[in-house]
């Protein structure tokens, strides 16, 4: 048997001397290449004369959610103009009024199976509104087409849950081309 594992090892030994003595990587010259990593947490609500996703050219960006936790009680977000289907520029002199409405009267509620219930409050502000006032501002471009710089909102959830499980709202944004 002792006989038996010293082959064996000598083998193991053999094999494992092999392949480092193997496992050399020549390169002559050394090239990179990069990677864009992004993600993007808005969502384009597009022109509203030309409401077609896949033609407009512009569109106003939005904040695509806001998950509380119980760590994460504000969240700050943004709202834009932006491009659409490869436009290069935006049109010029565009004044665009931007309102938030809440489902929920900016109440999160959980869904027990029959009804809304345990009711968490929340605020949103955008500018120089009033929290929950529903007015997020007004974006535009000049003449020469560039835009506005964006209109910052912050969220804070003020309220607590008494109920465990997940807690929801809606919130509706309508962009009005003036």
């Amino acid at each position: 048997m002792k006989k038996i594992n010293k082959v064996f090892m000598s083998a193991l030994a053999f094999t494992a001397m092999a392949s480092f003595a193997t496992s050399n990587v020549f390169a002559a010259t050394d090239n990179t290449g990069t990677t864009d990593v992004t993600y993007t947490n808005t969502t384009v609500i597009p022109d509203p004369e030309n409401p077609d996703s896949g033609t407009a050219q512009w569109g106003v960006s939005i904040p695509k959610a806001f998950n509380f936790t119980d760590t994460t009680k504000v969240i700050n977000s943004f709202v834009s103009l932006e491009k659409m289907n490869g436009a290069t520029t935006l049109p010029a002199n565009l004044n665009i009024d931007i309102t938030v409405a809440s489902e929920g009267n900016y109440k999160m509620t959980y869904f027990d199976g029959a009804k809304k219930v345990d009711p968490v409050d929340y605020n949103v502000k955008f500018g120089t509104s009033a929290p929950n006032s529903g007015t997020v501002g007004t974006l535009t471009t000049d003449a020469a087409g560039l835009a506005s710089a964006p209109i910052k909102g912050r969220s804070e959830m003020t309220g607590t849950a008494k109920q465990s499980g997940t807690h929801t709202d809606k919130l509706t944004f309508t962009i009005s081309k003036k």
